[in-house]
């Protein structure tokens, strides 16, 4: 999808932000250029509580990436993370 199909669609499920989905809970919703594999450049700096906007500059075709609760990832290491489309489908969100 476009970069702004992709913040319409963020937009519209940006409700799910803080909420818990299975055992985790959603900490972000982030856009994610599908021509580079730039999801792990841009969840650092997320982490960090940077802005991640120069790393998506240039692409044309975006997901969106639901990713969950970074204390995960700050004290054990692991970082969870799904498509918003298939976290969508999964739950039957409309």
């Amino acid at each position: 999808m476009t970069k702004k199909e992709a913040q319409e669609q963020r937009k519209k499920y940006n409700y799910l932000i803080g909420k818990p989905l299975n055992e985790d809970i959603v900490e972000d919703i982030v856009l994610s250029p599908t021509e580079a594999d730039l999801l792990t450049p841009i969840l650092l700096r997320l982490n960090a509580g940077s802005s991640y906007d120069d790393l998506i500059v240039g692409y044309g075709d975006f997901v969106n990436v639901v990713v969950y609760d970074l204390d995960l990832y700050r004290f054990e290491g692991r970082l969870t993370w799904d498509y918003l489309d298939h976290v969508i489908k999964k739950h039957s969100l409309k």
